[in-house]
């Protein structure tokens, strides 16, 4: 009979930590991101593709921070003033541990903010900033 091992790794948010500038994020709601690559059939002779050629690759990704961990980030680029735009390039680390103290690591460097809308309502009782971002590469660790 074949050695059957079972992965019993399950993650949760709560056993998420993210790190901004090499600062954690307490206040982060929501963290996105994604890895594109560009792909196209090539087709010669019939109907069928013959192959499937790569392009270009585009990173991106959304932060949504509460305001006050927002303020702590433009605080800490004060350069910046007040608009995330102008943050040089950073890193965003997202590390996810289970009860097993199995840790996988994403990294994604040279993240650029690219947009900032900011809202507010009557009767809100927290506010959540979206925070889009474009990355270079990332990275996979797994402990």
């Amino acid at each position: 009979m074949a050695n059957f091992q079972m992965d019993t790794r399950l993650y949760a948010w709560s056993e998420t930590e993210i790190r901004v500038a090499g600062n954690m994020v307490v206040g982060v709601v929501n963290c996105q991101w994604k890895a594109d690559q560009e792909k196209e059939e090539i087709y010669g002779k019939g109907t069928e593709p013959l192959a499937i050629k790569s392009g270009n690759s585009k990173y991106s990704g959304t932060l949504t921070l509460l305001q006050n961990e927002l303020e702590k980030l433009l605080d800490q680029f004060s350069d910046a003033n007040g608009n995330v735009n102008f943050i040089p390039p950073f890193e965003v680390q997202i590390s996810f541990a289970n009860d097993r103290d199995q840790i996988v690591t994403y990294k994604l460097a040279g993240c650029q903010f690219n947009s900032q809308e900011m809202n507010a309502e009557q009767n809100m009782k927290k506010m959540e900033v979206p925070l889009p971002f474009m990355y270079l590469t990332q990275t996979r660790v797994a402990a």
